[in-house]
């Protein structure tokens, strides 16, 4: 051939490959228009006595059902008229757009319809489609009903929001006769879910008991499947008395032995003091209390802004959040009504000079968000950040702690309530990489150094945050800077950190935790952590200290993999090896963070990696 001799003699290509980006849409719309014009039909649905036309290989090519059906050698594929039951028209129809336009109208008057016909011949995207539709028009009038058509679809995802928000708005669906339409099995599965609830536990034990009454009676067999899921630990006896319908309680106490055992239970609680309240929170269903790091580096990363929770099981860190701001270090952070508080900070610019910061932001677990706080007055870094009532309290820190601007440090308070900072009695000594606490009204400050080059102080001092003075106590035993102290049964402790060693003016880890008695005013030594870490964060949570990564005995080519927790009570250390995933240990390796108890939603708690 002429033109193939010419080809191969030249430099031209020998083949290409042309692509018609529009070919889809035009196929599509060739396709619709035979529909249109009643051309080529091969099978007609007839479906509530509606006779439905369409083309097989249309049907076939975007539903597993029609696929099966007419590929898989059934009856139906020799027939030219096939009748389809537990559908209707108007679902069908609608189907049937969509399979020739990709489009589907969806509304009130037919999402069940179009549900129920997509569900039945396994058109998934239009069940995600009616599913979305169904979440964003749930309400409080109607959430039962869409619970029994996610149970009847068997839609899982469905379910568990429609769940969810029955928790939301418990106080409010509760006492409405639509709670009533719950059955017994799915009120048992809606206790069983645990999910954050916006009333307390003892009006959720009051509106279980409402529907109990209402259904049952005051003698029912099955009330302890239901009762045993509220949660009795977090109901205090004066709480419950005051319930709208407590005397249909003392009824029911009275006929039951399950109830009898409840009021048991509830009054022994109430008899030991103990409070089911945590500030901030209206219940605790839902919630669990961790120890939530913030900040820090981590190998081959650098600075980060991460938020993660310590999974208690698997002895690793699980990812919440970020902080909404550049990657920052040596922040302060507290928390105050179970919201979290991180403020000023420090981090580098584009020539790696350090910037220090005064900005603030508050996460709320609640509702998983952020907000921006005002400005400290002075911007700082490597301070403590502490909390006592509604009240914040920034003690000393850098620049200020570097600079000849006298012996004391600055210190500044921020009203949760008013938003707003003011100056407050300096600390004597000015200094950074101090360590804090609180206990009742006050603030306790201890050691940290003034600069660099300066030495590290010993020094011990309590701040009455309603007098507005400081008072110098004992000193520690031991000098130490960048290390923490707790506040547990009345007593303080400090542990971690480092000071200088007087004649090789080297850096020497702290291993002692140490407790200073407030009733006599002395220090003493309670156990000593053999390997301490240099940059760790220590955490108390119930009687246990939760020691997350750093550097151990203090050298940067040994970072820590693991959790270590130390038991105040028993004076015992329990290593948590960290988690491994597809058979390959993740690392959990982080220092210089920050850490902090929290209570979060247990929505929150699932491992990123599974």
């Amino acid at each position: 051939m002429v033109l193939q001799g010419a080809l191969s003699e030249g430099d031209a290509q020998s083949q290409i490959t042309f692509e018609d980006v529009s070919h889809g849409g035009l196929l599509m719309r060739g396709l619709n228009k035979l529909r249109d014009q009643k051309q080529l039909f091969d099978v007609v649905l007839i479906v509530e006595n509606e006779r439905l036309p369409a083309h097989r290989v249309v049907l076939a090519s975007c539903s597993d059902y029609f696929r099966a059906m007419f590929t898989n050698g059934l009856i139906e594929c020799s027939l030219d008229e096939i009748c389809l039951n537990g559908v209707t028209a108007m679902g069908m129809r609608a189907l049937i757009d969509f399979a020739y336009s990709s489009t589907v109208d969806i509304n009130e008057g037919n999402v069940e319809h179009v549900l129920c016909a997509a569900n039945h011949v396994q058109l998934l995207p239009v069940v995600q489609a009616c599913v979305s539709f169904l979440k964003s028009n749930i309400s409080i009038s109607y959430c039962v009903e869409l619970l029994n058509l996610a149970e009847l679809f068997d839609l899982h995802d469905l379910q568990t929001f429609v769940y969810t928000f029955i928790s939301q708005h418990f106080s409010v669906i509760g006492m409405s006769a639509e709670f009533l339409k719950l059955s017994a099995s799915q009120l048992e599965a809606l206790l069983q879910m645990d999910c954050p609830v916006n009333c307390s536990e003892s009006d959720v034990f009051s509106i279980v008991i409402g529907w109990i009454v209402h259904h049952h009676g005051y003698n029912w067999d099955g009330a302890d499947r239901i009762v045993c899921l509220v949660h009795i630990e977090n109901i205090d006896i004066h709480d419950l008395q005051k319930i709208p319908n407590y005397s249909v309680f003392e009824k029911l106490f009275k006929e039951s032995i399950v109830f009898k055992n409840l009021l048991n239970i509830i009054d022994k609680n109430s008899q030991k003091c103990y409070s089911p309240h945590v500030p901030g929170l209206i219940n605790l269903r839902g919630y669990t209390e961790c120890v939530v790091t913030c900040g820090g580096f981590r190998p081959d990363l650098g600075m980060s802004n991460s938020v993660e929770w310590v999974d208690n099981d698997a002895g690793g860190l699980q990812y919440i959040t970020s902080v909404p701001h550049v990657d920052q270090c040596n922040f302060g952070l507290a928390v105050i009504n179970n919201r979290m508080y991180v403020i000023g900070g420090c981090y580098n610019d584009d020539q790696m000079e350090e910037i220090v910061h005064g900005f603030g932001f508050c996460y709320d677990p609640m509702d998983h968000t952020w907000m921006n706080i005002p400005p400290m007055k002075n911007e700082r870094c490597r301070f403590y950040l502490g909390a006592v009532g509604k009240k914040l309290y920034a003690i000393g820190g850098d620049p200020s702690a570097s600079m000849d601007i006298g012996d004391f440090a600055q210190c500044e308070c921020f009203d949760t309530e008013t938003h707003s900072w003011k100056n407050i009695a300096s600390l004597p000594g000015n200094r950074m990489e101090h360590a804090g606490t609180s206990f009742g009204n006050s603030l306790y400050i201890s050691g940290g150094l003034q600069d660099n080059e300066g030495p590290v102080f010993n020094t011990f001092f309590k701040y009455d945050t309603e007098a507005d003075i400081w008072l110098q106590l004992s000193s520690m035993l031991t000098p130490r800077a960048d290390h923490t102290m707790l506040t547990y049964k009345g007593a303080i402790y400090v542990v971690g950190g480092w000071f200088e060693d007087d004649l090789t003016h080297q850096r020497v880890l702290a291993n002692s935790v140490d407790r200073f008695d407030l009733q006599k005013g002395q220090w003493e030594i309670v156990t000593v952590v053999n390997q301490p870490r240099l940059f760790a964060s220590y955490t108390l949570l119930d009687q246990k200290v939760y020691i997350v990564g750093g550097w151990l005995n203090g050298d940067c080519q040994r970072k820590c993999n693991t959790v270590e927790i130390l038991d105040l009570d028993l004076l015992t250390l329990e290593v948590k090896e960290g988690l491994v995933e597809r058979g390959q240990k993740v690392s959990q390796e982080l220092w210089e963070h920050t850490a902090c108890r929290l209570w979060l939603p247990n929505t929150l708690l699932k491992p990123s990696w599974s």
